[in-house]
């Protein structure tokens, strides 16, 4: 068995592993001081370095972001701004739409009937009670009433009483 317990004891000493490439089987170190050393193709993890760019330059591919210049990050962002303004708009839009239909319908009842507002506890047949009317006409005066399933809040409209 191997006198040592992880791969990073072989690696380059003072390097840290940043990337790798499997096409080509190029791994990327970085040092204490920022600059990236590139092996050789195909050698492998233990290859010999070469120095590739200096920290103060960033990047292409293939990297963490680790030493990318404040102003790339900041035009990157500036680039961003009108897509995520334009999903907002959408997104806005997408709720209001949703939201508008989702309101309570104005109910215009018909000379004899009056308007009802569903409350807690109430079904078809103590609404239609008071009245001195039956469940059927309470249906058929309110197009789309399921008894089974009154909704809080919404409006119905139920004879007046004769009085």
């Amino acid at each position: 068995m191997a006198s040592w317990k992880y791969d990073r004891d072989e690696q380059h000493h003072g390097m840290d592993p940043v990337g790798y490439d499997a096409d080509t089987q190029v791994y990327t170190y970085r040092d204490h001081r920022g600059n990236y050393y590139d092996t050789d193709e195909g050698s492998g993890r233990y290859g010999n370095l070469r120095h590739t760019h200096t920290a103060s330059t960033a990047p292409q591919s293939g990297f963490n972001g680790e030493g990318v210049p404040a102003e790339a990050i900041a035009e990157d962002w500036r680039m961003m701004k009108p897509f995520f303004l334009l999903i907002s708009v959408v997104l806005m839009a997408l709720l209001w739409y949703v939201n508008s239909a989702g309101g309570v319908p104005e109910v215009r009842c018909d000379p004899g009937f009056e308007k009802h507002t569903i409350a807690k506890g109430d079904t078809c047949w103590a609404i239609a009670e008071p009245s001195k009317t039956t469940v059927e006409k309470l249906i058929e005066a309110n197009q789309g009433l399921v008894c089974e399933n009154l909704q809080l809040g919404k409006p119905i409209c139920v004879p007046e009483l004769k009085g």
